[in-house]
């Protein structure tokens, strides 16, 4: 949830995390933030209260707002990437990652494994 006394304003990059079960964050922006206080994010239009509350919702299923970290933005990307679709990628981007994995080796003549 927000801190008391957080400031936002259109435009600023903010966090939906789902409360129940497994921990989904979405990374979003505010669009708008009401004269009563809600906050109106980009995120399928959904609204929470200052605190960072979903508006209309309780218990296990409330939605909460937070500020980006990066432990939470790495957690976003992982998740991003478990559901990727790899038959999608074009082959020398797929060389290119499991390079940086250390899965392929573009050297000629030495083998890999």
């Amino acid at each position: 949830m927000l801190q008391v006394g957080t400031v936002l304003k259109p435009g600023d990059e903010i966090v939906v995390e789902s409360g129940a079960g497994s921990r989904e964050y979405h990374l979003t922006t505010v669009k708008r933030v009401t004269p009563t206080g809600q906050i109106v994010v980009a995120y399928y239009d959904m609204r929470f209260d200052t605190q960072g509350r979903e508006v209309g919702s309780s218990g296990l299923n409330r939605r909460y707002l937070t500020l980006p970290t990066p432990e939470i933005r790495m957690q976003i990307i992982r998740r991003k990437i478990a559901y990727l679709d790899w038959k999608k990628i074009d082959d020398e981007k797929m060389r290119q990652v499991a390079g940086i994995l250390g899965l392929w080796n573009s050297e000629p003549g030495v083998a890999d494994d």
